[in-house]
């Protein structure tokens, strides 16, 4: 609901844990989500998906997220979804600074 009605603009917009067989909660597994999450999206921003769930659901979920975002990686052992409309660019140093 939110992000349908603000016009504030983010570099990260995330979805926390939510379990796709819960009640309600497969809107949020949804391309329409997904659109409203880029739409959201500064230039250059990134979504981050968490996804669980059958291998089945986990590829739909995949494969939907990914029609939205084309350049998707999966990080965690692919728990974790990262996307964005442009590519990835990431410095592997500048990367391990910010864990430091």
């Amino acid at each position: 609901n939110y992000l349908m009605l603000t016009r504030r603009r983010y570099d990260v917009i995330t979805a926390d844990i939510i379990i796709p067989i819960f009640a309600g909660s497969g809107n949020l597994y949804s391309q329409e989500y997904f659109r409203l999450m880029r739409s959201a999206l500064n230039p250059g921003g990134i979504a981050m998906q968490w996804v669980n769930g059958t291998e089945e659901e986990y590829k739909l979920i995949a494969r939907t997220f990914q029609s939205v975002f084309p350049n998707t990686t999966a990080w965690a052992g692919g728990e974790l979804l990262v996307g964005s409309v442009e590519p990835l660019r990431i410095s592997r140093s500048a990367f391990e600074a910010k864990l430091h």
